[in-house]
């Protein structure tokens, strides 16, 4: 089994790394995670190499298992009925780089974003709260199927899906939002592959997309 590898490997430190960054994808960015199984893995690993050596991974997980009752907590709302999770993780637990670039949320979480903030910080005061939206999961009901996708994603396709239906180039989408125009082609250029946009090729071989 996976134990009896790892028992063998000489670098364990290095697998904890890859195995974190793997665990950072199921927790935050996946459908559903198994809080029993991961629990199992983090149990079994700190048998072989101490509780030292799986702390910043029970720490993941716990801030992962008490997202739900926070963000109920912050946004004065029951569980039942939240639509938006926040989930907030350690400082020096997870393998995370703080965001890159200036982010504006789109106004369908904003104000829920504002007020867990504003919650957060009154009971937290000492502590620094940071969004990473690069991290973040969003769900778009369409007619026949969810669509998946980070809130950069979602802000990036609401630009076209709300203007006029013509075609789009990359640079105008990143003056509008302020994200970067390398990052705005890619997730359109995956977007047209994915059939949600028309690609078209323009003057002076200026790729534009439109909804399809």
């Amino acid at each position: 089994d996976v134990i009896s590898v790892f028992k063998l490997l000489d670098d364990k430190d290095s697998f904890r790394g890859h195995y974190a960054k793997l665990m950072t994808h199921r927790l935050l960015t996946a459908i559903g995670f198994d809080c029993r199984r991961e629990q199992l893995v983090i149990d079994e690993l700190s048998a072989v190499c101490g509780g030292g050596y799986t702390s910043a991974l029970q720490r993941m997980l716990s801030d992962r298992l008490g997202s739900t009752d926070l963000t109920a907590t912050c946004l004065g709302i029951a569980k039942t009925a939240l639509q938006n999770e926040c989930t907030v993780i350690t400082s020096g637990s997870w393998p995370v780089n703080p965001n890159p670039y200036p982010f504006t949320w789109p106004e369908s979480i904003a104000k829920d974003i504002d007020t867990f903030t504003n919650k957060y910080m009154a009971i937290n005061k000492k502590r620094k709260l940071e969004w990473l939206p690069q991290l973040s999961r969003i769900e778009v009901l369409c007619d026949d199927c969810t669509l998946v996708m980070s809130a950069v994603q979602y802000a990036i396709l609401r630009q076209l899906f709300d203007g006029p239906n013509a075609f789009v180039n990359a640079d105008s989408i990143a003056r509008q939002s302020q994200i970067p125009v390398e990052v705005v082609a890619q997730e359109l250029e995956t977007a047209g592959k994915m059939g949600l946009l028309i690609v078209k090729t323009g003057a002076n071989n200026r790729v534009g997309y439109q909804v399809n």
